[in-house]
């Protein structure tokens, strides 16, 4: 899925994720790399408790619809502040 997001110009991808092991919701972030010095995904992931590098980071929880509904938003707040559009895609 990133490769293809990113070969059409999306900047930023939030993608959230049901894990059949483990039974928890994840998200994985990732930025593509020619924007890699102007967005942080590290930053957004530690706010839903999850870490990783600036350019990929994840976060999971037990709670699906929280997580969904706070990726939502924390991807709404940096279109907001980087005036940027947002697209959302459910697949």
């Amino acid at each position: 899925v990133f490769p293809l997001a990113f070969k059409r110009d999306i900047k930023v991808i939030a993608a959230v994720f049901s894990d059949s092991i483990d039974r928890l919701t994840g998200v994985s972030f990732r930025v593509g790399k020619p924007w890699q010095d102007q967005y942080n995904v590290r930053d957004i992931a530690e706010r839903l408790g999850g870490g990783g590098h600036t350019m990929a980071a994840a976060a999971r929880s037990q709670n699906g619809s929280e997580l969904y509904e706070s990726v939502c938003l924390e991807m709404k707040n940096l279109a907001k502040r980087t005036s940027e559009e947002l697209n959302t895609i459910i697949l």
